[in-house]
Formats: structure tokens, sequence, C-alpha cells
């Protein structure tokens, strides 16, 4: 199936970003040439101002 992804962004935390669990979803990514960013500075409540960083 074809969805014709080119980009996508990742919201996660520093702990689960450092802890190397997103390694295997982004050789996926990488393999189909989907460019991605991983924001990891998501917080229990985000606030609107991390949602406006994670969105730029």
């Amino acid at each position: 199936m074809d969805n014709h992804i080119s980009k996508v962004i990742v919201i996660t935390d520093f702990t689960v970003h450092q802890l190397a669990i997103l390694n295997r979803m982004c050789e996926h990514l990488d393999h189909h040439s989907i460019s991605y960013v991983i924001y990891d500075k998501t917080v229990v409540t985000p606030t609107s101002d991390n949602v406006e960083e994670a969105n730029n």
C-alpha cells in the first residue's frame, strides 16, 4: 500500500528517545525514503508552547 507519505514528525519524550526505542522505526522510515523529525521535548501535560515548538 502506498500512502504517499513523505515526511513525519515523531513526538516523544527525552527518555524514550535516549533509550533508542525508536531506532527500528527510524530505520524503516529511512528504508522507505521518508524524512522525519524527532521532537523529544514533550511533557506529561503539554502546554500550547510545547505544541507550537514541536510544530516548528
